[in-house]
């Protein structure tokens, strides 16, 4: 019996496997849908009531400059609003090089003028701020690795001594040259010129440095004469001679100039004396910008007559 059936279980398994239910069909498996790496969200500027909120910072120059450093979160505002030592207020400022991601920005204008931008671990911002027709340079950088900075940034070459102490001392000397309209417009009394000027003209730098000496170094560099000693700094070439040196902030392939001034062969814009062998360059401003600032500056004493 066992031997009988022993075919016939043979043959049913063949007509299955040949003619009976066919197996099901393959099932296709849908490719993986690819998502798209969600964009960061780019950070949100704080507002001025968060800045005004905000921690002083520690600016380098700043006091000299009527500057001042605020934080709110992981942002910095450099905010320029009083007068200069130079007895002005600043008119502009431009963003020279910054690292991707800082999102640095100017506003304002002439008394009224701020930079703002992301201070974060390996940021690195470079920026020129104008007291017309002088260049100040503002660096800041936190290099990777490294504790946060004391100082947020820095202008280079400016003392350290505040705005309203030199501005005193300027005016005890008292000067035969000074922003007289500009100062008088902030309440700031100072001595009668001994010369005729227009009384907007700031104090040059390099005249403000002998302020340190004393009363008569000041003024004999302010009027041009020949005992005058007038000294410029490490980022700045001298054109002219004696008494009539003038100060103008390098420039090069690296050090660029902002909107208003023209990098140009310094010697060729004073030539006095025999020709440097490497002729240097330096900011100058233009003809444009000079007649841009004295209109701001006209608009500017208008809002602030006492």
């Amino acid at each position: 019996m066992r031997r009988a059936l022993g075919p016939a279980f043979v043959l049913a398994g063949f007509v299955a496997s040949c003619g009976g239910t066919q197996p099901a069909p393959p099932v296709e498996v849908a490719a993986p849908t690819e998502v798209a790496p969600t964009a960061e969200e780019t950070p949100v500027e704080p507002s001025a009531a968060d800045f005004d909120q905000g921690k002083r910072l520690e600016l380098a120059g700043g006091p000299a400059l009527g500057c001042e450093a605020r934080q709110a979160g992981d942002w910095v505002r450099v905010r320029c609003g009083e007068l200069s030592y130079f007895g002005t207020p600043a008119w502009r400022a431009s963003v020279d090089k910054a690292s991707s991601g800082i999102q640095p920005k100017v506003t304002g204008g002439m008394g009224q003028l701020q930079l703002v931008w992301r201070f974060t671990e390996g940021s690195k911002l470079d920026a020129s701020f104008v007291w017309f027709p002088h260049l100040v340079r503002l660096h800041s950088e936190w290099p990777k690795g490294s504790p946060r900075p004391l100082a947020v940034a820095r202008f280079f070459g400016v003392p350290q001594r505040s705005a309203a102490e030199l501005i005193q001392a300027a005016c005890a000397c008292p000067p035969r040259l000074a922003p007289g309209l500009i100062l008088k417009s902030h309440g700031i009394s100072c001595a009668s010129p001994m010369i005729d000027g227009d009384g907007v003209d700031p104090w040059e730098p390099e005249c403000l440095r002998g302020l340190e000496t004393g009363c008569q170094e000041f003024n004999e560099c302010l009027t041009h004469e020949p005992s005058g000693y007038r000294e410029c700094i490490d980022d700045e070439h001298a054109t002219g001679l004696g008494p009539f040196t003038s100060c103008h902030k390098k420039c090069d392939e690296t050090r660029k100039c902002p909107s208003g001034f023209s990098c140009e062969d310094a010697y060729e814009q004073n030539p006095m004396g025999e020709p440097p062998e490497e002729r240097p360059f330096a900011c100058f401003p233009t003809d444009e910008a000079s007649s841009e600032y004295y209109q701001a500056l006209n608009a500017y004493l208008e809002q602030h007559k006492k």
